[in-house]
């Protein structure tokens, strides 16, 4: 728990490669910490390192399917990163768990937006 917190705390002071590392620390030691897997994403998605991000995200879903957190998050990346067939799922699962919060109004943004040719699958 040491190490999450101390990851927080640098990635709220814009030191996401320190942050990072505490994050790989605190997953290394609680495997199953579904909210450092999706914050390792975070800090992970700040240095440009979108596929670990991803993959990062994807982690912490396994852990916890519902995990609202992480299925914005992994949605975002996949948009990001030009993804966007693969991201409306995840706008899609996100939704129906928010509602009401400015999140949700960009997930429905981002759903409602129509793909550019050649989008990525």
């Amino acid at each position: 728990m040491l190490h999450f917190n101390l990851g927080n705390v640098l990635l709220a002071r814009d030191s996401a490669v320190a942050a990072v590392d505490h994050f790989r620390q605190a997953v290394a030691a609680e495997p199953a910490y579904s909210e450092a897997w999706n914050n390792l994403g975070v800090g992970l998605s700040e240095l440009g390192d979108d596929a670990r991000a991803e993959a990062a995200f994807r982690q912490a879903l396994t852990i916890n399917g519902c995990y609202v957190d992480a299925l914005y998050n992994l949605a975002d990346c996949l948009d990001q990163a030009g993804k966007i067939l693969q991201a409306r799922q995840y706008w899609r699962a996100y939704l129906p768990l928010d509602t009401t919060t400015p999140w949700a109004s960009h997930a429905r943004a981002r759903l409602h937006t129509a793909p550019p040719p050649g989008s990525r699958r």
